[in-house]
């Protein structure tokens, strides 16, 4: 998902982001106040640092041990394990 994709889109509350994408690029949720809820795939290998920048209350379901879990522990983003 390319830099800023989907940055300041208020009207987002949950995604979905397909199996198959490998990488979430900078600022690209970022503003997104609404977003709650974010489905993140196997397949991701690296999210930058700043992707969601603003989502203050966002809640991501992803494999534990991904780099999608370590990126939410590191945020401080609540997450669980879709596997469960």
């Amino acid at each position: 998902i390319e830099e800023e994709a989907f940055c300041d889109m208020t009207q987002l509350e949950a995604i979905v982001v397909p199996d198959g994408v490998t990488t979430i690029g900078a600022r690209a949720f970022a503003g997104c106040t609404n977003l709650r809820f974010a489905v993140l795939p196997d397949s991701l290998t690296g999210i930058a640092p700043d992707a969601f920048d603003g989502c203050g209350n966002l809640f991501i379901v992803c494999p534990a041990g991904s780099p999608a879990s370590a990126f939410a522990d590191a945020a401080g983003i609540s997450w669980s394990d879709k596997t469960r």
